[in-house]
């Protein structure tokens, strides 16, 4: 059984739903709008449980509406958890156009310490730590102190900074979004990080790109319901796959199928595909 470390920065989504895009000066009204804590990392942890893996996440968490619902929902799915405790909670302001699902995301003003250390125990006990909006110190540390064969993998979200670089770099795998690569010259990119590229674009393809050789894998034909999951889905899938020492072609292809699997159904634990519909 694989032991997951799960390392989170919660962060509140308030998301507005737009028949159009806005502009300077106009009031636009939305056609619908929900508030939401960040579900991938639960959902992702439920799948990781559905694959028969022990996990635990360790999240930085408030004490207010979304760290009581939260605790909740995690223990309702025996998810183990341990807290670091934030002076307040990180509410981001999400644009999505209703006609095309392309997204504009506004950050909220981090007003918390970042994590720094965490428990050298559990580093040390862990096949993969995955780390999600978290800082390059705790990154480090746990460098520092994880086994030589234990698995890391970061979210590097679109941006691209020499932070980023850093996380990519020391990372198990570089897996980046299509928007980094739309912004930067992907040989420029490469030679940054020195290692096989995943570029994934949820609509349309997932490119492996090794310097010499670019593979592109198609997307899956399927019609999504619910798309705000796809990005996070394939990196946590490609995760366990990853611990299971699969050639890169074939994580890829069964990480892309848990991502659409997943964006067929609403909602997020209650989307989480069991692993007899994987096989």
């Amino acid at each position: 059984m694989h032991k997951i470390l799960w390392i989170w920065e919660i962060v509140v989504d308030k998301t507005y739903f737009l028949n159009e895009f806005p502009v300077e000066w106009l009031k636009f009204q939305s056609i619908n709008s929900i508030e939401w804590v960040w579900w991938p990392v639960p959902t992702a942890l439920k799948f990781l449980q559905n694959m028969w893996c022990e996990v635990e996440l360790i999240w930085t968490v408030w004490d207010d509406y979304w760290a009581i619902f939260l605790k909740h929902e995690l223990k309702k799915y025996k998810i183990k958890t341990d807290f670091i405790f934030w002076k307040s909670t990180k509410i981001n302001t999400i644009l999505v156009n209703n006609n095309s699902w392309e997204r504009t995301i506004i950050k909220d003003l981090d007003r918390n310490n970042k994590i720094e250390k965490i428990d050298i125990e559990k580093i040390k006990k862990a096949d993969a730590i995955i780390f999600d909006r978290t800082e390059k110190k705790v990154f480090d540390f746990a460098l520092k102190h994880k086994r030589k064969n234990t698995i890391i993998i970061a979210d590097t979200s679109t941006e691209y900074n020499s932070s980023i670089i850093d996380f990519l770099k020391n990372s198990s795998q570089a897996i980046i979004p299509v928007e980094i690569i739309d912004n930067n010259k992907l040989d420029l990119v490469y030679s940054d990080i020195w290692k096989e590229l995943i570029i994934t674009d949820w609509k349309n393809w997932t490119h492996i790109f090794d310097w010499k050789n670019k593979k592109t894998i198609p997307a899956l034909n399927i019609k999504p319901l619910d798309t705000n999951w796809a990005w996070d889905v394939f990196r946590w899938a490609y995760t366990w796959w990853l611990l299971e020492n699969w050639s890169t072609e074939k994580i890829v292809k069964f990480a892309n199928k848990v991502a659409w699997l997943q964006c067929t159904k609403k909602g997020n634990l209650g989307a989480v595909p069991e692993k007899k519909d994987l096989i």
